[in-house]
């Protein structure tokens, strides 16, 4: 018979004890040092979709099924950089003021070697398997530092009551000019 097709869906997953739960505010730090490993891009990535696999069924399996219906880009079938941000990165990093990639790298903050333009419509493992299959036929190695804007900025910022900064006051900062112009 034909196996199954793999549906990648969301669900409750808890926070990776791996993740720190305090480190550099955005305000704080240049933005060309907002940057995070390919190999943690890929274990952060990789963490979303691990929470409750080991129950089979589950939250995950719905969320592919509440998904036929919905036409926009933000509620596409597979899992996008909205679906990422809204379910993982947010609560994650909400009221820390640090991004995912500056918690990752809280003692030494990463100067980004690589930018990262991708759409937040995309399917989050499709740009996973694309960016890595460049970055090894450039020869680049797992621990390249990338900036990929998701996780570079702080984006539980715009939440009332939330420490911030918000995206628009980084955005201030000319992050994405500053990170190009670095090279």
């Amino acid at each position: 018979g034909v196996l199954p097709m793999w549906e990648p869906v969301l669900g409750y997953v808890p926070r990776p004890e791996w993740l720190p739960t305090s480190g550099p505010s955005n305000k704080d730090i240049d933005p060309t040092e907002w940057g995070m490993t390919m190999r943690q891009f890929c274990a952060f990535v990789m963490a979303c979709f691990m929470g409750d696999a080991q129950e089979g069924e589950g939250t995950l399996r719905r969320f592919a099924a509440e998904s036929e219906t919905k036409t926009d880009a933000k509620q596409a079938k597979f899992v996008n950089l909205y679906d990422i941000v809204d379910n993982f990165v947010k609560p994650w990093t909400r009221r820390t003021g640090s991004s995912v990639a500056l918690l990752m790298n809280r003692d030494a903050p990463l100067r980004a070697q690589v930018m990262v333009s991708h759409a937040w419509g995309e399917d989050i493992i499709e740009a996973m398997v694309a960016l890595l299959g460049n970055l090894f036929s450039r020869g680049l190695p797992l621990d390249v530092a990338i900036w990929f804007c998701a996780f570079a900025q702080y984006q539980p910022g715009d939440e009332e009551g939330d420490c911030g900064p918000t995206v628009a006051d980084q955005l201030k900062r000319n992050p994405f000019g500053s990170v190009i112009n670095s090279h």
